[in-house]
């Protein structure tokens, strides 16, 4: 009964290994990149009051949070697919998650960057989360219907899957350090 239920998932109702992967990589790059930028902005300050041991324990905990988060979002994102209908998400699924998460995360990350002020406005975070929605779903749909748009989004999936070989085994040893360092 399970086998038949993960064949059905599998074949009908979710996209290919090389599309996920694809997407993935989106989601790990700017996640990732976003880590990275914020860690070394505020190194510069903690050097003066944090040992290495506990700037490399602060990165260890950024890149296994970052792992979590990442596979969060491709989840979710798969568990959209399970949910619409195949033709909004499943067929074409390198594009549009491309699009969705570039969209969703860097909107949001528009959000936390103090400069633009957005959170000092005294905006609702449940009306701005709503607007988050409404501005995915729209780039998302206005960007998977131009071609070149949708040349860009197989061009960049393309190059950031290189990413991952930098990010899955930095993240599996960060986890690997932490949980030596919970049990030990």
């Amino acid at each position: 009964m399970i086998g038949r239920l993960f064949s059905f998932l599998s074949n009908k109702r979710l996209p290919d290994k090389s599309n996920i992967v694809s997407v993935y990589s989106i989601v790990a790059f700017m996640i990732y990149s976003w880590t990275f930028i914020t860690f070394f902005f505020k190194l510069s300050s903690w050097v003066y009051y944090l040992t290495i041991g506990e700037i490399a324990d602060i990165f260890t905990y950024a890149m296994v949070t970052d792992l979590f988060e990442s596979m969060l979002l491709l989840l979710g994102l798969l568990l959209l697919c399970l949910l619409l209908p195949a033709t909004f998400l499943k067929d074409d699924f390198r594009v549009r998650g491309t699009w969705l998460i570039i969209s969703f995360l860097g909107i949001l990350m528009v959000y936390l960057v103090p400069a633009f002020g957005i959170r000092d406005r005294g905006i609702n975070p449940g009306l701005w989360l709503a607007v988050v929605i409404v501005l995915t779903v729209a780039l998302t749909v206005i960007f998977s219907r131009l071609s070149f748009t949708r040349r860009f989004a197989h061009f960049i999936t393309d190059r950031m899957t290189v990413f991952l070989v930098i990010f899955i085994p930095l993240s599996v040893i960060s986890l690997l350090a932490l949980v030596i360092r919970v049990l030990f």
